[in-house]
């Protein structure tokens, strides 16, 4: 799932904490994008909120293709087993 941290209504952050707490959801892969920039406090809360990765969305469109593509031919298993913060953002 990528989810928009930048939403009307609810905030991604609110969002994501929602569908962490629903045990449903408890292995769904959750991708946070944040529009073109990222805080540190943005990228800890996601972290601590239990989002499985950080983008920065490219402006440049070739570029968020390439960052789509790499994204789907990540190996989530070996991801998602050994998350740390030092590798929770991924870039172009």
């Amino acid at each position: 799932m990528f989810l928009d941290l930048n939403m009307p209504m609810m905030t991604g952050f609110e969002s994501l904490k929602q569908i962490r707490n629903d045990t449903k959801f408890k292995d769904i892969l959750i991708i946070a994008i944040y529009s073109t920039s990222a805080t540190q406090e943005g990228i800890k809360n996601t972290f601590g909120l239990g989002a499985n990765a950080y983008i920065v969305k490219p402006t440049d469109f070739n570029d968020l293709k390439k960052l789509l593509k790499k994204v789907f031919e990540m190996d989530w298993k070996e991801r998602v087993g050994d998350l740390k913060i030092d590798s929770f953002i991924i870039t172009v």
